[in-house]
Parts: C-alpha cells; structure tokens; sequence
C-alpha cells in the first residue's frame, strides 16, 4: 500500500519539497491578541503550498495542527504558551530553532558531549508566552 493510498488524497507538496529543495521548509509564527481575554496563534509555512501539519503543545496537551494553504490557527487565553514541534519531528526550521541549536554547539563546546546530552531540549521550537512580542 502506497502513501496515496493510505493517506486517501496525493501529497505532492510534501516531495516537491524534500527530494526537489535543498533548503528546509520553515515557519513562522505570530500572535494577535483578541479584545476578551484570548489571541489567535497563527503557523505559516513559508510556502503557502507546503501543507506539512505540525505538532504543538498547549497546557500539556499534544495537538496535531493542520496547515491547509500552509497556514494553521488555534485560539488560546492570553499568554499561554504555545511549543511547536518541541520532540523536533519535523524537518524544518523555525524561529527558535536556530538559537537553540548554537546554544547546544556552545554547550559541548565548553563541556564536552555529556553535558550537552545532559540537556533535555530536543530544540524543538517553544513559542514565547506572548509577552514582548
């Protein structure tokens, strides 16, 4: 049984981007605060036609967020927190992503492999609580 036919409906946006593009998809994210104590988080592909869902977490809570036209919403109260991806399943790039990763180099830098596995951080993607942004 192919991936068509388990899926129900043909992917090409998922081929076209990881066997015909060098460069990783990425994401970005963006917060609008509503007027009655809650905002709409929003996930954008950078190209519209990736529509690759992405797993997020809210209040302890795994979610699967669908991204069709390569955009996904969910409403949240405001200031929650939001992680994207944060097991790192995805191949992409995000906006975290790419400090967390210097931060992991700068750790075994300084302190060798163990203390840098020591670090429970898959360098998954951990959307701020919306303050500051």
């Amino acid at each position: 049984m192919g991936i068509r036919d388990r899926l129900g409906h043909p992917i090409p946006w998922f081929w076209k981007q990881y066997l015909y593009t060098a460069a990783l998809p990425t994401y970005s994210i963006d917060r609008v605060a509503g007027d009655n104590g809650r905002e709409t988080v929003t996930l954008s592909w950078d190209d519209p036609a990736f529509e690759m869902p992405l797993p997020v977490v809210v209040e302890g809570e795994t979610r699967r967020l669908e991204m069709p036209g390569g955009q996904g919403k969910l409403e949240v109260a405001t200031g929650t927190a939001v992680e994207v991806d944060p097991q790192g399943w995805v191949l992409a790039e995000g906006p975290e992503k790419e400090a967390c990763l210097a931060r992991r180099k700068d750790q075994y830098r300084e302190n060798g492999a163990a203390a840098a596995a020591d670090d429970s951080s898959t360098c998954g993607v951990a959307a701020a609580r919306g303050e500051g942004e």
